[in-house]
C-alpha cells in the first residue's frame, strides 16, 4: 500500500527491462503480463517516472521503449511508448568491474544491434546515423574495453546507448530472431548468441534473389545499404565482412564455431529453426526461410 514517486533501475539490460515491465504493468487496471503479450490487451496508463542507469555497455535498454521477457521458455517483447525511461544516466565507471567475458558479450550485442538496425526494414536516416556512430565507436574500442581499458569502456557505453537509440526506432532483425532459442536451449549469453549467426547475414542480405527482398525501398537501396556497412567495417565484400566479424569475435576470445557450443545434431538445429522470433524475422530486409536458417548451422 506504500506510494512511490519514482522508480530507479540500476543494472544490465535484464534489470532495466524488468523495471520497465513492473512500472508499466503496475499502472494498468489488469497487470497480467501474459494478456498483454498473447491477447493484445492495450496499455492505456503511464507508469511512474523511471530513471535507468545501465551498468553494462550492451542492450541500450535505457534508450528503448520495449522489454524482453520469457514466458514458458519463449522470449517475447512487450513494447509501448510509455515504457521508454524518462531519464537515462550513462556512466561508464559503473562498468569498470565487469568481467571480460561479459564485456565481450555485451559489446557484441551492442554491435549486433547497430548492424541490424542499419539494414532493418524499419530503418530511417536518423536510425542509420545512430547505428553508424555506434559501429564506428565499437570497432575502435571493443578489444581494449574487454582488456579493461577505462577510456575504451567510456566509448563502449556511449556506443551502446547510440545502438539503443537506433533499435528504439527500428527494432532488430534475423540474428536476434535466431538468438532467442539459442539462449533458451543452449544457455549461451545473449550477445554471444546473436553474434554467432550475424556474420552469415552479411552474405544472406547481400547475395539475395531479387524476389526475396522484403524492404519496400527495393533491391538497389538494399545493395547500397549493405555496401555502406562494408565500408564501415573497412572491407569491400560481404564475404570479407563475414570474415572481419569472425576475426573480431576471435580477437575478444568469443567462440564463433557453432558445433563447439553444443549445436551438433539435426534435432539441435530443429529446436532453433522451429522457435525463432517471427516478428524480428519479418524486419530483416531479405526473406529468410527455415531452410536458410538451418543452412547457417551446417
Amino acid at each position: 500500500n506504500t506510494k512511490f514517486n519514482l522508480i530507479i533501475a540500476v543494472g544490465g539490460g535484464s534489470v532495466i527491462d524488468m523495471a520497465k515491465l513492473i512500472n508499466i504493468l503496475g499502472a494498468q487496471k489488469d497487470n497480467d503480463l501474459v494478456k498483454y503479450i498473447n491477447d493484445n490487451v492495450l496499455i492505456t496508463e503511464k507508469g511512474l517516472p523511471l530513471v535507468a542507469i545501465p551498468t553494462t555497455a550492451g542492450t541500450g535498454s535505457e534508450a528503448t521503449h520495449f522489454s524482453v521477457v520469457y514466458v514458458d521458455n519463449v522470449k517475447h517483447s512487450l513494447a509501448h511508448r510509455f515504457m521508454l525511461p524518462d531519464y537515462a544516466i550513462v556512466d561508464a565507471e559503473l562498468s569498470y568491474s565487469l568481467p571480460s567475458h561479459i564485456t565481450a558479450a555485451s559489446g557484441m550485442d551492442a554491435l549486433s544491434q547497430a548492424v541490424e538496425s542499419y539494414w532493418a526494414v524499419k530503418s530511417t536516416q536518423e536510425s542509420k546515423k545512430f547505428a553508424s556512430e555506434a559501429i564506428n565507436l565499437i570497432l575502435v574500442a571493443l578489444k581494449d574495453a574487454v582488456e579493461g581499458d577505462k577510456r575504451a569502456r567510456e566509448l563502449m557505453s556511449k556506443a551502446a546507448h547510440l545502438a539503443g537509440k537506433a533499435i528504439n526506432i527500428t527494432t532488430t532483425t534475423a540474428p536476434h530472431a535466431i538468438s532467442y532459442p539459442i539462449t533458451t536451449f543452449f544457455g549461451l549469453q545473449h550477445g554471444h548468441a546473436v553474434a554467432l549467426t550475424l556474420g552469415s547475414f552479411f552474405e544472406i542480405n547481400y547475395y539475395f534473389q531479387d524476389k526475396n527482398v522484403i524492404d519496400p525501398r527495393g533491391v538497389n537501396y538494399l545493395k547500397k545499404t549493405m555496401e555502406e556497412l562494408f565500408v564501415l567495417f573497412g572491407v569491400s565484400t560481404a564475404t570479407e565482412c563475414k570474415l572481419r566479424w569472425q576475426s573480431l569475435m576471435k580477437m575478444i576470445k568469443m567462440n564463433y564455431e557453432i558445433k563447439s557450443i553444443g549445436i551438433v545434431t539435426e534435432n539441435d538445429v530443429a529446436k532453433i529453426v522451429d522457435n525463432v522470433n517471427k516478428e524480428r524475422l519479418r524486419n530483416n530486409p531479405v526473406y529468410v526461410s527455415k531452410r536458410m536458417i538451418g543452412a547457417i548451422f551446417d
